[in-house]
């Protein structure tokens, strides 16, 4: 059963692989020598890239994504733990790639010529992969690649587990927010929730601290 869910998530994964390469290679022919890659916090495009540097980034970051998500926990050493939390693991994953094929048909969207508001469609995706992200990290076992990792956590099982309890709380939090404020201004909801983002990363790192030294000094 284990093996079955294992194939199952590889060929989800395999499938936005190919789904980017498809969707790139189909409209390639009428793609702009030059492509919009990067948009400020007002949603203006920024930079931009050629043609086949912009129209291939993410489906190569994909693929090389691919067996470096699979078969990095077998390099892990406390690999036993993935198979704890390998529901978790599979979601992470998935919705990271998810994440970033949507940023993709995005991109060839705007080269295209559609109007865009980047900065609302980066915050809802960002406000989901946080939200998903939000609500795995306690199942997240203690390892080197996935979830909160610093010093104090990687120390102790047991501060580990309640950092990520915070964490997931916090994470869900930072993505309802940006959801919630986007309603309001998009802009304002994008400077929220990096904000917020950087404010929870903050605040479990320290509270990861406080938990070691108090444990320490027990």
């Amino acid at each position: 059963m284990i093996e079955m869910k294992i194939n199952k998530t590889k060929w989800i994964l395999l499938g936005f692989v190919a789904l980017s390469f498809i969707l790139t290679m189909i409209v390639y022919p009428i793609l702009p020598d030059k492509m919009p890659v990067h948009w400020n916090y007002h949603g203006e495009i920024d930079s931009y890239a050629g043609k086949f540097q912009g129209a291939f980034m993410i489906p190569i970051m994909l693929l090389i994504f691919y067996p470096l998500f699979i078969y990095l926990p077998n390099i892990d050493p406390r690999r036993k733990n993935y198979k704890k939390f390998e529901g978790a693991y599979d979601t992470i994953i998935i919705a990271i790639f998810a994440f970033l094929t949507a940023m993709h048909v995005i991109v060839l969207s705007a080269s295209l010529g559609y109007k865009i508001d980047m900065t609302a469609y980066m915050t809802i995706g960002l406000s989901l992969l946080f939200i998903i992200l939000g609500n795995v990290l306690t199942r997240i076992r203690p390892n080197f690649f996935v979830g909160i990792k610093n010093p104090w956590t990687l120390s102790d099982d047991d501060v580990w587990k309640k950092t990520h309890r915070l964490g997931g709380w916090l994470f869900v939090l930072v993505g309802i927010l940006g959801l919630f404020l986007l309603l309001i201004n998009s802009k304002f909801a994008a400077m929220s929730e990096i904000g917020g983002i950087i404010a929870a990363s903050l605040i479990v790192t320290i509270y990861s601290y406080i938990l070691y030294k108090s444990k320490m000094s027990d």
